[in-house]
């Protein structure tokens, strides 16, 4: 090894090799180094000597650490291919890494694809034939309550923007009161009234053979899962998913179902915005208002639905939306109100049977009991 701890300033410097390489260098021959003399004299190389081993220890150093020294500095630089080595294998990884993810991620696609495509072979063929049934009912029944110059939307909106708030109805020592009872009983005639004059000869809600209201009151028919409240399953007869057995009273509850509790009630009343009645931003008042006439709404369809021993019970689904019904006793209490409910809920009553005669007829069938 060269001593250049001592040497001419004038002279090249040469750095030293590591002791661990050229152990390494040490091992890897199997003949000894030849030995070089170094003079005294610490102004002078023995030139003879030194460049025969420069050259060896060069050969040897390159093909150990793959460094080339620089002739005139004497100074190791790194290889450039060594130094793009790193940055390529660093390079390769992220990208082996992103197929390996991608690759998992479409394996785990490729499984809920599966589970999905399983879970609807498992359901019945004309269950999604059904359900477009259902919808078109909901939407077909929008179009008319939400009919701008129509009696029901001119009810539903001036009593909601009333400056009377209907909450003042829910407590009898407040001095309007009276002014909120009126404003309901206006409401709660209006709308009912005009509900129960609609029954049209054609179209998804006629009462021909074709229609989808008739459907919706045949046996048989596949209903989806989460379509029922638990109150209205405790009416209804079912076989898996199917209704069967659909008497003159559970008839009644599919219809006043559907026209009163979803596509009125818990839709345009309990979300007024995403179903458009209201359009913009829902102010406290109208928040308010829409609960308490939901509320009563719903109350006179569950009596009209129920039987005369007993009413259907509140949804446990809808009750942080709902007032129960004590909430509502100093409404439904009132002489005047307790007139119009009862009229109210003879007329749903009739009006239903009404309809099902009407299918029923078209159907070629006798009166269900």
């Amino acid at each position: 090894i060269l001593n250049t701890s001592q040497h001419d300033p004038q002279t090249p410097k040469i750095r030293p090799i590591s002791v661990s390489k050229y152990n390494v260098l040490n091992n890897s021959q199997t003949h000894k180094t030849p030995s070089i003399s170094i003079r005294n004299d610490p102004g002078q190389f023995n030139i003879e000597n030194e460049r025969p081993l420069a050259s060896l220890q060069h050969s040897r150093y390159e093909k150990i650490s793959n460094i080339v020294v620089d002739q005139h500095e004497f100074t190791p630089k790194p290889n450039v291919r060594e130094k793009k080595k790193p940055k390529f294998r660093r390079n390769l990884f992220r990208k082996k890494a992103i197929g390996i993810l991608f690759i998992i991620h479409l394996k785990h696609r490729a499984i809920k694809t599966r589970e999905d495509s399983n879970n609807h072979s498992n359901q019945p063929p004309n269950a999604l034939i059904h359900k477009i049934r259902l919808q078109e009912i909901i939407v077909a029944l929008h179009r008319v309550y939400l009919e701008p110059e129509s009696a029901i939307h001119s009810a539903l909106f001036h009593a909601i923007n009333n400056p009377i708030s209907l909450d003042n109805a829910l407590n009898t020592s407040t001095k309007n009161y009276s002014g909120a009872i009126d404003i309901i009983g206006t409401t709660l005639k209006t709308v009912i009234s005009k509900i129960t004059e609609f029954m049209p000869k054609e179209g998804v809600l006629s009462t021909e053979k074709g229609s989808a209201v008739s459907a919706l009151i045949q046996d048989g028919n596949p209903f989806p899962e989460k379509y029922f409240w638990d109150c209205e399953r405790e009416l209804l007869e079912f076989d898996n998913l199917k209704v069967t057995n659909i008497t003159k009273s559970r008839a009644k509850l599919l219809i006043i179902g559907i026209f009163l509790f979803r596509a009125l009630i818990t839709t345009l009343l309990l979300k007024p915005v995403k179903y458009r009645f209201i359009l913009g931003h829902l102010t406290p008042n109208e928040s308010i208002s829409l609960k308490v006439l939901a509320s009563v709404i719903f109350y006179i369809g569950r009596r009209a639905v129920g039987s005369k021993s007993q009413l259907l019970a509140l949804p446990h689904e809808w009750q942080l939306s709902l007032h129960t019904d004590a909430d509502i006793e100093t409404i439904i209490q009132h002489s005047e109100i307790n007139s119009i409910i009862n009229t109210c809920e003879k007329s749903l009553r009739m009006w239903c049977e009404e309809y099902i005669r009407r299918i029923d007829a078209s159907f070629g069938k006798e009166l269900r009991t």
